[in-house]
């Protein structure tokens, strides 16, 4: 479910998906607790420049740290919930392609990354 800002029913409503198990969009990014406890982000494709691949990915990783810091100053439950999952950002490919990176928000690095035809 998507909402607009991190306040009021539209968010309860999305945050309350979120905890349910299914995902939630804001600003663009989608944030979804997978199965096996890792939060899969995905970052909507219209937000990207014509920059090169590899800076691209590291300015969605970035712009997804920025979102999900806003919801969790704006829901202490949603900061609950994600603050030690393991990232694993899908960046969705126009080009049929996918690259997954696990990612580590507390040290702010990319354990891995392969790329997915």
């Amino acid at each position: 479910m998507e909402f607009l800002e991190a306040v009021g029913p539209r968010f309860e409503a999305s945050l309350g998906e979120f905890l349910s198990g299914k995902g939630m969009t804001f600003r663009g990014v989608n944030f979804w607790r997978a199965p096996d406890d890792h939060l899969e982000v995905r970052v909507h494709p219209d937000w990207r420049t014509n920059r090169d691949e590899e800076q691209e990915s590291l300015d969605e990783m970035e712009f997804s740290r920025c979102v999900a810091a806003e919801i969790s100053a704006a829901s202490p439950r949603f900061a609950a919930e994600i603050e030690h999952l393991p990232w694993r950002i899908v960046k969705l490919d126009p080009g049929g392609k996918e690259v997954i990176c696990l990612y580590c928000p507390e040290e702010s690095k990319v354990l891995w990354s392969a790329w997915m035809a």
